[in-house]
């Protein structure tokens, strides 16, 4: 490994109203990059509607606070058909590369539509919050928040 030039490269895009339609355009331009894998990844979001109801089940434990939607990003704004279309030419075009394509989560059609449109509600493949037990983010000044996208909620201190 003494390349001067990293081995493996990843591209993410996190997909938003503002560049849903243009998703086989960026696939187009990256496509012939040797790229090991190209992602494309549902913005991750919490309206204040979600949090709302969230705080009303839980407000003693893991207050959730509404996040990445604001008057320019809003999820709301994407058009479900569109999006599923560019996910499905994608997939078709991504055959003819080497590079691996994903989508997170891989939703059809109805999900994609409930994801935007009715986000307070499960997905089928989804039951369950993991992301709790999974992600933590570690403040400057030592405070520990599971999954702080949606929890403002200082579990503790490293440095205690």
């Amino acid at each position: 490994m003494n390349s001067k030039y990293p081995e493996q490269i990843y591209v993410n895009c996190t997909i938003s109203n503002l560049n849903y339609n243009h998703l086989i355009e960026l696939f187009d331009s990256l496509k012939d990059l040797n790229l090991e894998y190209i992602r494309f990844q549902l913005m991750n979001f919490i309206t204040k509607d979600m949090a709302t109801s969230h705080n009303n089940n839980f407000e003693n434990f893991c207050k959730a606070t509404p996040s990445t939607v604001t008057d320019i990003i809003d999820p709301s704004k994407i058009n479900t058909k569109i999006i599923y279309n560019q996910i499905r030419t994608i997939r078709q075009l991504g055959k003819s590369t080497n590079t691996k394509i994903g989508f997170l989560p891989d939703l059809d059609y109805e999900e994609l539509d409930k994801y935007f449109y009715q986000p307070e509600k499960f997905l089928k493949k989804f039951k369950h919050c993991y992301y709790p037990w999974l992600i933590s983010s570690i403040n400057a000044n030592g405070d520990v928040i599971p999954f702080p996208r949606c929890y403002n909620y200082i579990i503790g201190n490293i440095n205690n």
